[in-house]
């Protein structure tokens, strides 16, 4: 059977139209930001306007194609579109795609260009997708949240069936795969969250890891929706309710970042510090100063959240999914047993002065890799729900001098 041709369609693409509705929604977007609207519906309906356009350009291109499918990958296809945010695309070609769907991708580009959206794209056969995923986590990463926009459903089902778990990157392979990534970016951010100009995006406790946790949940567990995985058993609430507004304050931090730089700026620098600190109102009655070491402030303490839960939550999972975890205890001092490499309570609650103990038996026992992911959980409880009196009594305080020495 011969290859399909590209037709070219008989009514204009509306360009002008297009690009006033997507500039004037956006504008109406920044106001609404400005009056403290929710970040993830802002970025939900910038995406759906996106989509919206991409999918008109698609089928002014490609009217009645069975050879190409339109897909959007990376935070495109997970739904978030940031002012100023590349969009992601996926061009899926049949086995038999002629040239002309290729020139047909091109013009469909120049589309985009016009409607100001500056596309991100790869152009792929289903072959080429796994080929090319079997050996880069990024790409594979970027197949796992895809959605089809326009375009040969068929081809698309073909694809989806081709990067199942089971035929490439199993949940316990993809988690261990982003666990070593997210440790090499956070090596090149010198392995903190707390960088004088610290990047938003991409530092260690900034979105990417929480990106980086929606990814492996989904994988492995099969939900990226943070809101159901303490139901699951995934995570604490405490660790859910911190992640979710976590992500909220990095996220509008992003939003007024895009929207004072003007430009796809991730890098929170001093000047923008400033601005953003006036945009947040934390400049409400303080110096500039002032204004914006509390605006930072802020953007530490959820960078630091995320950075310790995505931590917590990889160790936990990964053990969750280890079908060969040992099981075999050291006892030490009460509560307190050695399983793996790691420190285990087998109490259900710690008092302050054993969740100091944590720390003393880790000082004598170096060997170990650290706190066990669920003792690590149980301290922070413990700190957030003691009273501040308990920590004041003599044996903790005992306790604490001890760890200084």
């Amino acid at each position: 059977m011969p290859a399909e041709t590209t037709p070219s369609a008989a009514t204009p693409f509306d360009t002008s139209g297009f690009r006033e509705r997507l500039r004037r929604a956006q504008f109406e977007d920044e106001s609404a930001f400005a009056l403290g609207a929710d970040i993830e519906q802002l970025l939900s309906a910038r995406c759906q306007r996106v989509e919206q356009a991409t999918a008109a350009a698609f089928q002014h291109v490609f009217p009645e194609s069975a050879a190409v499918a339109l897909v959007a990958t990376g935070g495109f296809g997970r739904g978030e579109l940031f002012p100023q945010s590349d969009v992601d695309l996926l061009f899926l070609l049949a086995d038999n795609a002629t040239p002309l769907h290729k020139s047909g991708v091109e013009k469909l580009l120049g589309l985009l260009w016009n409607l100001g959206l500056a596309a991100s794209h790869a152009t792929r056969t289903v072959a080429e997708c796994v080929q090319e995923a079997r050996t880069d986590i990024s790409s594979a990463t970027a197949l796992i949240e895809a959605r089809r926009l326009a375009g040969a459903e068929a081809l698309f089902q073909r694809l989806l069936l081709a990067i199942t778990p089971q035929q490439l990157w199993s949940g316990p392979a993809f988690l261990e795969a982003k666990h070593a990534e997210l440790k090499a970016r956070h090596a090149r951010f010198h392995d903190t969250a707390f960088n004088l100009e610290p990047n938003v995006k991409e530092g260690p406790g900034a979105l990417r890891d929480v990106h980086a946790l929606l990814w492996v949940a989904l994988r492995a567990f099969g939900t990226a929706d943070i809101r159901q995985w303490a139901e699951l058993g995934l995570c604490t609430e405490t660790d859910q309710r911190l992640l979710l507004q976590s992500r909220a304050l990095l996220g509008s931090v992003r939003y007024g970042l895009h929207r004072a730089a003007q430009r796809k700026e991730e890098r929170l620098l001093f000047d923008h510090q400033r601005a953003l600190a006036r945009m947040f109102e934390a400049a409400r009655g303080l110096p500039d100063n002032l204004a914006v070491e509390q605006f930072m402030q802020g953007f530490f303490r959820a960078a630091g959240s995320v950075r310790r839960i995505s931590e917590r939550l990889l160790l936990t999972w990964a053990a969750r999914l280890d079908v060969n975890a040992v099981t075999a205890e050291r006892p030490l001092s009460e509560p307190f047993v050695v399983r793996g490499e790691r420190l285990h309570s087998v109490a259900a609650a710690l008092n302050p002065e054993q969740s100091l103990g944590a720390f003393e038996l880790l000082l004598a026992e170096p060997a170990l890799a650290g706190l066990a992911p669920e003792l690590e959980a149980r301290i922070a409880e413990s700190c957030a729900q003691s009273a501040p009196a308990s920590w004041q009594v003599s044996a903790v305080a005992h306790a604490f001098l001890r760890i200084l020495r």
